[in-house]
This record gives structure tokens, sequence and C-alpha cells, in this order.
């Protein structure tokens, strides 16, 4: 403690009242070891500044009356617990901040590509991603980059994916959040947020170290995420050829990267309004539209990515053939009556067997474009857009009822979820129930849901579909008898395809719908993957296929008999 000399001269400075006013505020201080017996009290508000110099430990408080300053200053006021005001402990994440031993085995998976062992340590602390605040925890020490931007700087397609996966989970929201009065939804979309807007050192976001870095799969991920902001990237510096792919990446991927920052675009086909009306193809749309349209459930097919002008294009090469489709498809009227009417009066005086065989022929056409107009399947917008999107190299998805999603029947992923759902009613389970016209698309789709239908090269990791269902009877195996071929022989493989494919056509379950009959999207089906290259390890779609091409083939002989018959 400083000299009695300065504490007194600080003690006169601030006993006397402000401008010579009478005071009604008294001000007790506390020292320790001197005012237990000469209490202080004060009536001007002290320096902190100036009484720390005599006591560190100097305490002061305010009082409306001398008494209660007094007793302050000679310690002698009485702790009293108020319990008017009661505090509600909240939950705390039972999750701790990771150590330095966590981050560093995070880095080391990162820098490895080991998507297993990221999955792993994320999830055994989700703090190693998000931190207190809902920010994404930052690596590299000052360059404030996230393990988004280490993965897209090592180029690793899966490991970027596994970690949206991971960050995009709502159970990563509800594991670190601090109270439970915390919407888990919002926290999430936080979350989310500051992960694909995060900014390093260098100003650059996962979008801007992708293009640098010529991740075109990423890049293409990134531009139809709904929560990546396009405009905070720095778009016009990005668009310069030096920029793109500068740090990385192949000299094809410029031209494709560019594109894909001028903007996505789609053709939407949306669903028909009633069960009389087919499904309508619209002017194309952007990527922000296109969310909200899939949100809401109104689409039921999809033509895209692709670049405006090429949309535009698309578009305009459909509007031409469904005017050109209109213009040559007969209009059904009583033509046909009319004809096989006059056949009969002026063969009137002929036997039966004998009929004229130019006018025949002529009735008969006439009457085979009517019935292929009146049987038009409920998907021929769907099935224009596939030819055209089949013809230029371009994504299309359409929505399937009875698989319950967006899908390309004639990818490999299409084919494989066929294959999954074939066999699963081959061997006993259960059958389907068949969706009415009014199950459309379900709304509220997910964000990774979105951007599997809108990005090209991004397939949402899906246990169920990673393998086939295990089978009892006739295992799928490496034994010679089934799949086995030898390079010179490849009788085994079509024998026990065709085998198979006569099994299967004695199966009461066969068929999509219900019944042992073909139902309607059995035929759409069918049309979708009437001339697919369908490889040999999807046998189910095979001998489906064998099965609805016989089928077809006895209803049109059945229909050819029938009009011969007139």
């Amino acid at each position: 403690m400083a000299s009695t000399g300065s504490l007194d001269e600080l003690i006169k400075t601030y006993s006397n009242s402000p401008f010579g006013v009478k005071s009604t505020k008294f001000y007790g201080v506390q020292m320790p070891g001197y005012t237990e017996e000469r209490p202080i009290i004060l009536r001007t508000l002290p320096s902190t500044k100036a009484f720390l110099p005599v006591c560190p430990s100097v305490r002061f408080k305010e009082f409306s009356t001398e008494e209660e300053a007094a007793d302050y200053s000679q310690f002698r006021c009485p702790v009293i617990a108020d319990h008017s005001f009661k505090r509600v402990i909240e939950p705390r994440s039972k999750y701790p901040s990771p150590s330095q031993t966590d981050k560093d085995a995070l880095l080391l998976a990162v820098s490895r590509g080991d998507t297993s062992t990221v999955h792993r340590l994320a999830w055994k602390n989700p703090r190693l991603l998000v931190t207190s605040d809902d920010g994404p925890q930052c690596y590299k020490g000052t360059w404030r980059q996230t393990v988004l931007h280490l993965a897209v700087q090592a180029q690793n397609f899966p490991l970027f994916c596994t970690l949206m996966e991971i960050i995009e989970n709502p159970l990563l929201a509800e594991f670190t959040r601090l109270t439970e009065f915390e919407n888990v939804e919002e926290r999430g979309v936080v979350i989310v947020r500051n992960y694909l807007n995060n900014r390093t050192k260098k100003e650059e976001s996962v979008l801007d170290c992708a293009v640098i870095y010529g991740a075109v799969e990423i890049v293409d991920f990134l531009t139809v995420h709904p929560l990546c902001d396009m405009k905070t990237c720095r778009r016009d510096e990005l668009s310069s050829k030096s920029v793109v792919c500068s740090k990385g990446g192949k000299a094809e991927s410029k031209a494709v990267i560019s594109e894909m920052l001028e903007g996505r675009w789609y053709i939407p086909v949306f669903i028909a309004v009633n069960i009389f009306q087919e499904a309508s193809i619209g002017r194309p749309v952007s990527v922000s539209e296109t969310h909200e349209l899939l949100r809401e459930g109104k689409l039921v097919g999809l033509m895209g990515p692709m670049t405006e002008s090429v949309a535009n294009e698309m578009f305009d090469q459909l509007q031409t053939t469904h005017q050109r489709d209109l213009a040559s498809t007969p209009v059904p009227n009583s033509r046909t009556k009319s004809l096989s009417k006059k056949n009969k009066q002026k063969h009137a005086h002929y036997n039966g067997d004998v009929v004229d065989e130019a006018q025949r022929d002529e009735d008969l056409s006439v009457r085979s474009s009517v019935k292929r107009t009146s049987v038009r399947t409920t998907r021929w917008n769907e099935g224009r857009c596939r030819k055209l999107a089949k013809k230029h190299g371009l994504k299309w998805q359409e929505w399937w009822s009875f698989l319950r999603c967006f899908m390309d029947l004639a990818s490999p992923k299409g084919l494989l979820k066929f294959e999954t759902f074939l066999s699963s009613q081959f061997y006993g389970g259960e059958k389907p129930q068949q969706d009415g016209f009014e199950d459309g698309p379900s709304p509220g789709l997910g964000n990774l849901d979105l951007v599997e239908i809108l990005s090209v090269h991004y397939t949402r990791s899906n246990p169920a579909l990673s393998s086939l269902p295990q089978e009892s009877v006739e295992p799928m195996e490496d034994s010679g008898e089934i799949f086995y071929t030898p390079p010179q022989s490849p009788e085994p493989v079509e024998e026990s395809l065709n085998h198979f494919c006569s099994t299967y056509s004695n199966f009461k379950r066969g068929f999509i719908g219900k019944g042992d009959v073909p139902s309607v999207m059995d035929h759409e089906v069918f049309e979708a993957l009437k001339t697919a290259d369908i490889p040999d390890d999807f046998r189910y779609v095979l001998a489906w296929r064998t099965l609805m091409q016989r089928r077809c083939n006895e209803e049109e002989l059945a229909a050819a008999f029938g009009r011969f018959a007139i």
C-alpha cells in the first residue's frame, strides 16, 4: 500500500460533494487491513485508477445512506441470498472442445483422403467441425481454412461429399447445440451456410477455392446448392480465364467451369392438373427457380443443367417437334366409321371371303393410326424430353412414383434401384401399393436431395443401394455356372440369362403394378428402357423387359387380328 499521506489526499479530494451540492449518494470503500477500524466514505464517485496504486485490492460500492456505506467499508455487510430470482441451469453440450491431438488426427485423415476415418472422428466429437458459436472449425493456423477448403485443395470429391453429408446431417446441429431450447433446423441451416460461405484470409470461399484449383465436380455441387451464395464469391474475377484452374485442374476443365459460373438452366416438365391432361413442358428456368419448383412438388421431369443459350435452343426444338407431331397425327373422327360403312356397301354383293385388298389396306392404316393415338402413354412429353436429352448428351430425370424419387432409369443408378425393386418382389418382399394419379413428387426436399437432382456428378451415398440384397435362390457368385464368362465362350452367360428370363416369366408378381398383367406404370417404364443398353448384371431388369416385350407383341398381334376381323 502507498503512503498514508497520498491516501489522505485522495480521501480529502473525493469526500466533498461535487459543485457544492448536497449529495444523496455515498460510496463505501473497502481496503483490507485498513478500513476495518477506520471506514472511508466518499461523496463523489471515485476514480479506480487513482486508488489502485494505493491499494490494488480496493473495492467501491454506492449506497443511499451514510450508515450503509460505513458498514460496507468495515466489512460488516451480511451476505443475503436472494431467492426471488431463480436461475435455470441449461444443459451444456456433452462434447468438449477438441484437443490438438484430435485436430491433428483429423488433418492427417483429410490429407490421406481417408473418408472412413474422417467420418468416425467427426461423429466421435462433432466439435471438430463446429465451434460453440455455430461457426466452422478453422485449421491451418491463421489462414482460417476449414476442412472443406482442404478437401477442395486436395481435389478429393468423395471426401468433400462425405464432409457435406456430415455437415448437412441434423444430428450435427443437435449434438453441438448448447441449450435444449435452440431450434435444430434453424441451427443446421446456419452451420451449413457458414461453412459454404466462410472465407479464408485470402478472401476465398469454398467455391472460389474450387474454381482456382479446377475441381469440376465440386464446382458442379456448389453452383446448385441452395445455401451457397453466388453473390459473395469473386465472380467477376473468377470468370477470367487466367484465374480458372490457375492452381490445378485439367486444361479442358476451364471451359466447363466457366459455363457453370455463367449460370445453370433447366427445362422443367410440370405435373398435369388432372388425369385427363398430360404433363406440360415449361420455359427454361434458372437454378434458384428450380429449387422452388422442386420443393413445392410441381415438377415431374427435368432436363439439365445447361447454359441459358443451350436451354433456349432445346426448348425451341421441343416446340418445333411438338407442332410437327400435331400436324402429322391423324385426328380421330367419324372417318373410320364412314370408311367401314362405305366398304360394306361397296362389297355387299361379294361373298364374305372376298374383299378389295387396296381399300382394306387404306381402311386398316387409318384405324391403326387412330388406335395409336387413343392408347398414347401418359408420359408423352416426358418421352420427348427423354429422347432429346439422350440425343444431346444432357441429364434427364423424371419422377417415378413406385420408386419415390427422381431418377433416370436408364442410368447405372436407376438400373440398380429398379433391379433392387424387382428382386425384392421376386423373393417375397412386400408388394408396394400402386400409386394413383395424385401421388406426385413429395414437397419439402432437402438440400442434398436438390443437389443430387440438379447436379451432374453428385450421387448421395445410400447403403441400401450399394449392394443387391442377399438371395437364397440362384445366388450371384463367381462360379462359372451363372456369371463367369470364359474368354472364348460367352454361352454360359447367355444360357443362364435365358433360363432366368424363362423362370421370371412364370412369376406371378413380375410386374410393377397389382395383378398378373402389365399396368400403366409397366408400360411407362418399358417406354423408358425399351432401347436402353442394360448390362447382363441386371438380370431382373432384363427378364422384366423381355417379359414386357413379349406381352406387348401379344397385344399388338391380338389388336391386328381384331382389325382384320372387322
